[in-house]
């Protein structure tokens, strides 16, 4: 899960994903964007924020608010749509600042997703050109004249690993 840093303000997440709208709002105190009156609590309390909830919760098959009660991580979580909105019933530079975050949090995400595919493409490239490369150190032993043993193919799959994945076979 991407840390997003909204004014240097760090905003928890739950198990679900929802984003910590008491973080969202210390983040607009901080940026000078929100006074204490705009709480989550206040923004929950309109007819039309309830109903946009529920129409949130009934796409997602999920509650898009809850709130936590007591422990560690107390506070009111919500869904990203209804967290852009309380951005945007806060102040309209405070929801492109949250916009903004999100955005850049979902293109890293997927960086770091396109980024995994291609190590394991690279990796089933790799195992599945082993055994001509095998091959290949066997039979230039054998015109040699060498013996063969099972280093010898260690040893050139980590040097190629290295080179080719930035890894060693071991790795």
């Amino acid at each position: 899960m991407t840390t997003l840093i909204i004014s240097g303000v760090k905003v928890r997440r739950d198990a679900e994903g929802r984003y910590s709208l008491n973080d969202l709002h210390q983040s607009a105190i901080a940026d000078g964007k929100a006074t204490e009156s705009q709480r989550p609590a206040e923004f929950l309390k309109s007819a039309s924020i309830k109903a946009f909830a529920e129409k949130v919760s009934d796409a997602i098959n999920v509650a898009s608010v809850v709130s936590v009660k007591g422990g560690r991580n107390q506070g009111t979580y919500a869904d990203e749509l209804v967290a852009i909105r309380y951005a945007a019933w806060i102040d309209p530079g405070f929801e492109v600042a949250v916009y903004q975050t999100f955005q850049r949090a979902h293109r890293d995400a997927m960086a770091h997703r396109e980024s995994e595919i291609a190590q394991r493409a690279s990796r089933q490239t790799a195992r599945l050109e082993a055994p001509y490369l095998t091959d290949a150190i066997k039979h230039r032993r054998e015109i040699q004249g060498k013996p063969v043993a099972h280093y010898h193919f260690s040893n050139e799959f980590d040097l190629i690993n290295r080179v080719a994945l930035g890894k060693s076979a071991k790795e």
